[in-house]
């Protein structure tokens, strides 16, 4: 079990430690020592899990939004039916509309990058297949604020096997109903934090992402010679 706590500020690096403690679990806890937000603490996590030799990464947020029948039902069916990435396409989701209108353009960004729309592009369940993940991590930037939509998008590029699979997401579990992270004081208004997010990550998509990934495409685009010399 790879962790990233990335200077939670509530008791989650002493909960952490407990729970490590009391169980005979093979942990990697990452300690940030600054704040540097989900997509390079995401990005973390994946590359630290390439370092055990896994058969497979199952990826997940903390927010404990899955029911873990249903993560262990996904990893079965990972594991039988062989693709590179699984991905967990979220259900009955309980968020405010803003949240729901930001997953939809998410999508939209995916397919304007690769020709492909996905049912989730921006889900925080996925499972990967070590090589696909290797790949994916040689041509991610540690940076890079929104690393999921460049992975469903560069899965995409490439024509990985994608197995998109319904998974219900709960209301949190075990922290407060509008999360932490956005300094959220209204259900229904995004926050200045949430709204400062969005136009940085759309600012480094245009900016940097999306030339990336255009460019990939046009490479897998161009017909390979069949000369012999």
């Amino acid at each position: 079990v790879v962790i990233v706590n990335d200077c939670s500020t509530d008791s989650t690096k002493k909960t952490i430690n407990q729970i490590i403690s009391q169980n005979n679990w093979d942990t990697t806890l990452i300690n940030n020592e600054t704040n540097r937000g989900h997509g390079p603490s995401t990005i973390q996590g994946l590359r630290e899990s390439i370092n055990h030799s896994p058969d497979l990464v199952l990826a997940i947020d903390g927010d404990g939004h899955f029911i873990t029948s249903e993560i262990e039902q996904c990893c079965k069916d990972f594991v039988n039916l062989r693709p590179q990435i699984l991905e967990g396409v979220r259900v009955h989701r309980d968020a405010p509309m803003f949240r729901r209108y930001t997953t939809k353009f998410t999508r939209f960004l995916v397919f304007t990058a690769s020709g492909n729309l996905p049912q989730d592009a921006n889900t925080p369940l996925r499972i990967y297949n070590p090589a696909a993940l290797k790949e994916i991590l040689f041509q991610i930037d540690d940076n890079l604020l929104t690393p999921n939509l460049f992975i469903s998008s560069y899965a995409r590029v490439k024509k990985f096997n994608i197995l998109e699979q319904k998974i219900i997401s709960t209301a949190r579990s075990r922290s407060p109903k509008l999360g932490s992270t956005w300094n959220q004081r209204f259900a229904m208004i995004p926050s200045k934090k949430y709204m400062r997010f969005c136009f940085l990550s759309i600012r480094q998509w245009f900016l940097i992402v999306h030339p990336n990934l255009r460019k990939i495409r046009k490479i897998d685009l161009v017909p390979k010679s069949t000369s012999a010399f």
